[in-house]
């Protein structure tokens, strides 16, 4: 697949000034010299020199704007965040986007988890058959594989999933990998690492040694996508000997807590696979299983005669979307409208209370037995065995039902013998000297867990799922009296966990649970069903709040500290790093519509292009953009042609955002782009 990279500009960073702050008195008194350049001279009508301030001073900055390329006025693609179609409202005057349905013969879709990862595909013509790859592992078929790479010296891709895990755990059989790279789990870093978050961020590979090595993250995501790209290129043309690759449109889910960073980070790796973004489009893991889950037959209903009927969810009814995966769990709260579509009614949210939570607690338990120092050597000098451990755990973890009064799993002989020869004690005689006598002893290759004590691993994630929902559900803006929340929609390979699903159970026993017979693939599928109904929800709840910092006059009961700014001829006092906020976190975004325009002036001489720094907060109403709950996403760059006042609108209900802007005294829009890595 041809690489089609995105176009990048290296950009002087301007000062702009919000002309509409403060109140109407503050807008009356500005005069043309107020809006002019605080930074620059300049020559006014009436001879006279505008002064430059020594209070600010130019910033000059270099930057790189991603500018995607724009697909032709007959593209049959959907429109992306490179290509948007403006329509006016004549209703409400608003400007809004209208969604297109794509032409492609292929859609495939990938849903890029922690633990797991996988892809699907479906044809145009039909797309209630949706085939997914099969995986080979050592236990049979499997429609998704471990989310673990491994790379050659050269950082060049070797492979991927099972195969990858294979040659990194059995070195006798395919030589020394000290000098390769293996990662594995390693997608949390686009949550964890947000806001430092950008295309040079690495991550360290998980090879033993004395001194981690690193890879840039974009090219360890980019490097798996391209390869999922040659597989399932590869398969279809076996069966349609004509399709190429133009004739594919994909479809990559992404958790709805992530920010715009993370999203347009895998937007990148995308594109450095080789996808072209103009058939790319990003889908929302819990949109995507709502959609899935959509039709199925949820209730248990009476009919006049006594019997029983399944139905299907009615209009007006009110579920939470639970998407509980290795990584994050990533909770909404959508309800039915009319001819079956969705409005969401809660922003995305949730928390690092994955499955993978219940595995590190499994790990700090085999530290706390076996000590710090046996561990590291256990991991240095036998890594395959420590990987069988965590392997057998993975098993037990997801088969566990609590049935049985004790756990039997292995462990392996060098573990028991490492300890042994260090700590010159025998392990079982040592646990009476701790917290874990009678609950845990260990035989020649086996460890025997009681009951209670195995169930312990997962205390930390349920509670953390249970109390969340609690909270979520006590919220009577969305969870009415006159119509409650009913339902809890459960998805993704954690909702497979029968210690939590009993627990939400238990917990909420007038709530129907509904789980999927393949809650792990809910996403997958339902991606590929979203590129065929975009338009099936219809509104969206903003995650943050966004805006960008400006100059707002000064006012002496509210500014006290503040830095003092003198512009123009008159000297006005002004405050900067104002949050000018243009969408408010909770705020309810009709799909394809823009908010209202904000009206901005350049105050320097160099009018060939704007640039505003774009922040998020997780506050309604932050003051500063230096305050503590905000943080810069990144930049927003419009080309103009002349100095000139601009307004700025921005359409956040998709799941990319939008930015157009107006020069003053031209009708025409200008496409803005995002900077966010």
């Amino acid at each position: 697949m041809g690489n089609t990279l995105s176009r990048k500009k290296k950009l002087k960073k301007k000062k702009t000034e919000r002309i509409n702050n403060g109140d109407e008195s503050d807008k009356k008194e500005q005069t043309e010299e107020d809006m002019m350049p605080h930074n620059v001279h300049n020559q006014f009508g009436d001879g006279q020199t505008g002064i430059q301030t020594d209070t600010v001073k130019p910033q000059d900055i270099t930057v790189e704007v991603n500018v995607e390329r724009q697909p032709k006025e007959d593209s049959d693609s959907m429109p992306s965040t490179s290509a948007v179609k403006t329509v006016k409202d004549e209703k409400d005057e608003k400007t809004t986007i209208k969604s297109k349905k794509h032409s492609k013969l292929m859609v495939a879709a990938i849903d890029f988890g922690t633990t797991f990862s996988g892809f699907a595909h479906c044809m145009r013509a039909d797309m209630t058959k949706i085939y997914c790859h099969d995986w080979k592992s050592t236990y049979g078929i499997t429609n998704k594989a471990p989310t673990s790479v491994l790379f050659k010296p050269d950082m060049t891709f070797d492979s991927f999933g099972y195969e990858a895990e294979k040659k990194y755990h059995e070195p006798e059989e395919y030589g020394d990998l000290s000098k390769w790279y293996f990662f594995k789990n390693f997608k949390m870093i686009l949550y964890e690492y947000k806001k430092q978050l950008n295309v040079e961020t690495e991550i360290d590979d998980m090879v033993p040694g004395p001194q981690k090595t690193k890879m840039k993250a974009i090219d360890v995501f980019s490097a798996i996508i391209k390869y999922f790209t040659k597989l399932l290129l590869e398969k279809a043309q076996k069966s349609y000997i004509d399709l190429t690759e133009n004739d594919i449109l994909w479809v990559i889910t992404v958790p709805g807590i992530w920010d715009l960073k993370a999203k347009q980070f895998m937007r990148e790796s995308a594109i450095q696979a080789g996808i072209p973004s103009d058939q790319l489009i990003l889908a929302l893991e819990q949109e995507a299983a709502s959609l899935y889950c959509r039709k199925m037959p949820i209730f248990v209903e009476e009919k006049q005669d006594g019997d029983k009927t399944i139905s299907q969810l009615p209009i007006g009814s009110k579920y939470i979307v639970l998407d509980q995966g290795g990584g994050t769990i990533d909770i909404t709260v959508h309800e039915v409208i009319p001819e079956g579509n969705l409005k969401e009614i809660h922003q995305a949210c949730g928390g690092v209370w994955g499955s993978n939570t219940i595995n590190k607690e499994f790990e700090n338990f085999l530290y706390q037995v076996f000590g710090d120092d046996v561990m590291s050597t256990f991991r240095t000098n036998n890594p395959d065995d420590y990987f069988e451990i965590m392997n057998e755990f993975e098993l037990k973890k997801i088969s566990y039902t609590g049935e049985r009064e004790s756990e039997r799993m292995k462990i392996s002989y060098s573990l028991i013998e490492c300890y042994n020869k260090l700590k010159r004690m025998e392990i079982n005689k040592s646990l009476g000297e701790t917290k874990f006598e009678g609950k845990v002893r260990f035989g020649k290759d086996k460890a025997f867990l009681q009951k209670e004590f195995f169930q312990s691993f997962f205390d930390k994630s349920v509670s953390a799922i249970v109390d969340y929902l609690g909270n979520l559900l006590g919220k009577k803006s969305i969870n009415t009296e006159d119509n409650p929340i009913k339902t809890i929609l459960a998805v993704g390979g954690f909702s497979k966990s029968q210690v939590l699903i009993d627990e939400i159970k238990s917990t909420f026993p007038d709530l129907a649970i509904v789980v999927p017979a393949d809650a792990d693939l809910a996403v997958l599928k339902g991606a590929i069903i979203y590129t065929f109904e975009p338009e099936s929800v219809t509104c969206r709840v903003s995650q943050y709040t966004y805006g960008v910092p400006n100059f707002t006059p000064y006012d002496a009961r509210i500014h006290k500290g503040r830095r003092i700014s003198k512009i123009g001829l008159q000297r006005k006092p002004m405050v900067d790093d104002a949050f000018d906020k243009h969408i408010e976190i909770g705020q309810i975004l009709e799909i394809g519509q823009f908010q209202q325009e904000h009206e901005y002036y350049p105050t320097t001489e160099e009018h060939k292009s704007i640039v505003l720094d774009f922040y998020a907060s997780e506050e309604k109403n932050p003051k500063f953009t230096d305050e503590e709950t905000c943080y810069c996403l990144g930049i927003l760059h419009f080309d103009i042609t002349r100095r000139a006042r601009i307004f700025v609108k921005l359409n956040a209900s998709g799941t990319e955002l939008i930015a157009v802007a107006r020069v003053e005294g031209e009708n025409q829009e200008i496409q803005g782009y995002f900077s966010l890595i």
